[in-house]
């Protein structure tokens, strides 16, 4: 940890930057033999040394910001005006005991088009679910997904009092979905199978225990051949973080969806996502996650032509403090 400390100054501290760099990576003119083995020593022990990313996280409130944009491309390649959302998500514990789970609010959820203003949705201003793992482990609970009621997103509409369309709507439910895929599916120990707790060393790679899985649900079933792999230590925000890699493969999916009693959709097709997730070493909570996802589906309305389309979406995630949080929250 000594070497993470130093970082930690390096980071800090700007003014310290050289100084810390030679004492770390030796210098050619002052460092001695015995001194540079000594830095390689160290490091070494770092890089070499054993880490247990699935140790119970810290009992404490967290606040995300989730930004997704996504572009659709035609098939001559041209790319629409791209759509930005934004999720606020609090979390907080939801007893003395990290097996009570955790609460997790919506703060907020907006949607821009290009460069037009852009609108709320006010239904899940305050919105709240709790969750916890299951008997056997699990997060998902009632046939849903993360105990995610698909049912609060039919029938949004935004501030201008606009009915969002079927597709538009999935969009914000999938932005839950991925939320807690990234920062507790992945991130967190996996029960009955490989998970992070099997990624000891940097450079361990594994296929995830969600791999070949196929939910039986009405709004998505995904065949996937995730990996997770830990790639190495960084800094963000001043904070150590361990970064764990993570990669589809070969993904395909098909969700129903019914915004009316007389209306049906149907969506196939097959997408390939990748990203990384920037883990705390002293909370193991999250701290940032990137990632990207090329998608394409058909898309069948009754009797009407399917449309098929090709997406391309990118997606970050940040922990942020309570006062980022509430300015975010409340800027109009």
């Amino acid at each position: 940890m000594t070497l993470l400390l130093m970082m930690f100054v390096w980071c800090c501290e700007q003014a310290e930057k050289s100084a810390l760099a030679a004492a770390v990576f030796g210098s050619a003119g002052s460092a001695t033999e015995k001194e540079k083995a000594g830095t390689q020593s160290t490091a070494e022990s770092i890089l070499q040394g054993k880490y247990n990313l699935a140790a119970e996280r810290s009992i404490k409130s967290r606040y995300y910001c989730m930004e997704t944009k996504v572009v659709n491309l035609g098939e001559d390649g041209t790319r629409t005006v791209p759509v930005s959302l934004r999720l606020l998500l609090m979390c907080s514990p939801a007893g003395q005991s990290p097996q009570d789970g955790y609460r997790y609010t919506c703060a907020k959820v907006t949607i821009q088009k290009g460069n037009e203003p852009e609108v709320r949705i006010p239904a899940l201003n305050g919105w709240s679910y709790l969750l916890k793992r299951t008997e056997d482990g699990g997060f998902h609970q009632g046939g849903l997904i993360f105990g995610i009621d698909h049912g609060k997103f039919q029938g949004l509409k935004d501030s201008k009092g606009n009915a969002l369309p079927p597709e538009g709507a999935y969009v914000i439910y999938n932005m839950f979905v991925d939320f807690h895929a990234f920062c507790n599916q992945f991130a967190e120990r996996a029960m009955t199978g490989n998970g992070i707790q099997n990624l000891k060393r940097i450079g361990k790679k594994i296929v995830h225990e969600s791999a070949f899985s196929e939910p039986t649900i009405q709004l998505s079933g995904n065949i996937e051949e995730v990996t997770l792999e830990f790639k190495g230590l960084s800094i963000v925000d001043c904070v150590a973080c361990a970064i764990v890699g993570f990669d589809s493969g070969d993904s395909s999916f098909k969700f129903l969806i019914k915004p009316a009693p007389d209306m049906e959709i149907k969506t196939v097709g097959a997408s390939h996502y990748w990203g990384d997730l920037y883990i705390e070493l002293d909370s193991r909570w999250v701290r940032k996650c990137a990632m990207g996802e090329l998608t394409v589906s058909k898309v069948t309305l009754g009797n009407q032509k399917d449309v098929n389309s090709v997406m391309e979406r990118s997606t970050t995630i940040r922990s942020i403090d309570k006062d980022e949080f509430e300015k975010l929250v409340d800027n109009k």
